[in-house]
């Protein structure tokens, strides 16, 4: 279960220790990035609250990850985001990417672009290293992904290998979604309260998401890292690869920083 954490208390940490829920917890960062963004209707920061949500259910024994949407100004910062992973004792992180709208001109101020991508994530994985060099584990998911993908040919994650799947993602009041970045009418499979999981990831609408049309990959042409992100994720190709044909692809300056060390840590997984 995702949650922002805001009405998360005993009673509720009680129910999903006992039901062996996993839980997704949003926090974006330390306070200071947290509570730019997010805040409650008096216009006020949760990160406090957020803290307190952590502190719950750590307390109940519920499993949790964080999960923090990676917006430009957030990956401007990557040593302070690693420090408060550690300050916070987080083992377990995700960084989802702030992405511009739908089929519409790059505009949003928060929006991710190739070059922050990049920037973030190359130094990101040499504090990870470190760290775990010195015996730490900690959980950062696209690293994870990545080194279970070619150490193991597993793939944990879907767009990691350029190709949808099916996700069921499942709203407040039933609605169901193929995917979290494609939550719109338009690609609504149903409802959960009167279809069952299997009729919506059979259904037609389920068929033309995974057939749509899918954005141009002509400039992965010739990439010697191809054949482990075949241009990634679609929806976010625009963030995380290029922002228009011809521009330095951020997934590939990712991986030609990080790769060899990342080769070297699946072969000793081995």
């Amino acid at each position: 279960m995702q949650t922002n954490g805001i009405v998360l208390d005993d009673n509720w940490c009680a129910f999903l220790k006992e039901h062996n829920f996993l839980v997704g917890l949003s926090m974006d960062g330390a306070a200071q990035y947290h509570d730019a963004n997010r805040v409650n209707p008096a216009a006020e920061g949760t990160y406090k609250i957020v803290k307190t949500a952590k502190s719950l259910l750590e307390k109940h024994g519920v499993e949790y990850n964080i999960l923090t949407v990676l917006t430009a100004e957030i990956a401007r910062h990557p040593q302070k985001i690693w420090q408060w992973i550690k300050q916070e004792s987080i083992a377990y992180i995700q960084f989802i990417p702030c992405l511009d709208e739908l089929d519409k001109p790059p505009s949003s101020p928060y929006a991710l672009t190739p070059k922050r991508f990049a920037a973030f994530y190359i130094t990101l994985f040499k504090l990870w290293l470190a760290e775990l060099k010195s015996g730490k584990y900690i959980s950062v998911k696209l690293f994870d992904d990545v080194i279970n993908l070619i150490g193991r040919g597993e793939v944990n994650a879907c767009g990691l290998i350029g190709k949808c799947q099916t996700q069921l993602v499942v709203e407040a009041d039933g609605s169901v979604y193929p995917c979290d970045f494609y939550a719109l009418d338009e690609y609504c499979l149903g409802n959960m309260c009167t279809q069952s999981a299997d009729e919506m990831v059979k259904s037609k609408q389920a068929e033309r998401f995974l057939n749509r049309e899918q954005s141009d990959k002509t400039n992965c042409d010739g990439c010697q890292y191809h054949s482990i992100c075949n241009a990634g994720c679609p929806r976010q190709r625009a963030s995380v690869c290029f922002s228009k044909q011809g521009d330095p692809c951020g997934y590939k300056e990712f991986l030609a920083a990080c790769i060899p060390d990342m080769l070297e840590i699946a072969r000793m997984q081995h």
